[in-house]
């Protein structure tokens, strides 16, 4: 997916906003949250997040068992292959 970084030239104002603008931006924003495409990113984003969680759970156990694996095994007494006559 390509990325375009949009550079919009502003002018800093000193007075205050306008509230029927502040109004207006508030409800453009809780439009746009309301779209079908921001709600499935949210949920996709818990999904994602609960996906790497669970990946980092299982690398660590794996990691562990390997690392036993490598660990050197305590040696008892030697054991006799054939029994004695």
């Amino acid at each position: 997916m390509c990325h375009r970084l949009i550079v919009l030239s502003t002018t800093l104002e000193l007075d205050m906003a306008n509230p029927k603008e502040l109004q207006e931006a508030a409800e453009a924003i809780r439009d746009v949250r309301r779209l079908p495409a921001v709600q499935r990113h949210r949920q996709l984003e818990d999904l994602l997040r609960q996906a790497e969680e669970w990946a980092r759970k299982e690398y660590c156990k794996v990691s562990e068992k390997k690392n036993d694996q490598n660990d050197p095994v305590p040696m008892g007494p030697p054991q006799k292959l054939h029994p004695s006559r």
